[in-house]
């Protein structure tokens, strides 16, 4: 999850002006974190409040926690249709089609034990805001705990709380969290391979490339 927001923070200065090159800076003076990384963890305050509850109690506590993130920093750069949701009092889903829910359901895939759950759950949060039958992704790998440290600090005390909560909370869980052999022949990284995929990361001012 942490990816994510790492993700969002650096494509943050590229939103509107893109480039095609490799090269460039991870974080910069212009890096921010913008609505993708509150309503992210927003949805994972939520799915930790909300574990082993009811469909029905989990959507009611997104909803609150969505709204109040999101009232709490309104200048992250909401969508229209969605900031006229976040700022009313209407709970009902207005549906959208569009890649929000997406942006926000990178907590999911490392909080349930299996493909079925996870998938649900997936739906779940996207249908708060997103009934419309569209496309739900997840995804991150590992990271350099120094960039993590980086984009942790670019956060609001409020967000990384949530975040270094989650981070603690994911940690928790066994090995075996996923149930099925099947799946975790499948998904789980042996730790020794896991290191071929963190790339070398000394500073701010390293660039990919």
């Amino acid at each position: 999850m942490i990816g994510a927001i790492l993700g969002d923070i650096v494509g943050s200065p590229y939103e509107f002006h893109n480039i095609k090159k490799e090269n460039f800076p991870l974080i910069q003076q212009k890096s921010r974190y913008t609505d993708d990384t509150v309503m992210t963890l927003a949805v994972a305050r939520s799915l930790m409040d909300g574990y082993g509850k009811t469909d029905e109690e989990i959507t009611e506590i997104l909803i609150t926690n969505m709204k109040k993130y999101g009232r709490m920093f309104p200048d992250a750069g909401y969508g229209g249709m969605f900031y006229k949701w976040l700022m009313t009092e209407e709970t009902k889903p207005y549906n959208s089609f569009g890649n929000g829910s997406a942006m926000r359901v990178s907590s999911v895939g490392w909080l349930y034990p299996t493909m079925e759950e996870t998938l649900h759950m997936a739906a779940l949060t996207a249908g708060v805001t997103h009934n419309h039958p569209g496309g739900i992704a997840e995804a991150y790998y590992g990271m350099p705990e120094l960039l993590k440290e980086e984009c942790l600090d670019i956060l609001p005390k409020e967000l990384r709380k949530i975040a270094e909560e989650f981070t603690k909370t994911q940690k928790a869980l066994p090995l075996n969290h996923c149930k099925t052999r099947e799946l975790k022949d499948k998904f789980y990284i042996d730790p020794e391979k896991d290191k071929i995929y963190h790339i070398p990361y000394k500073s701010s001012r390293t660039i990919i490339g």
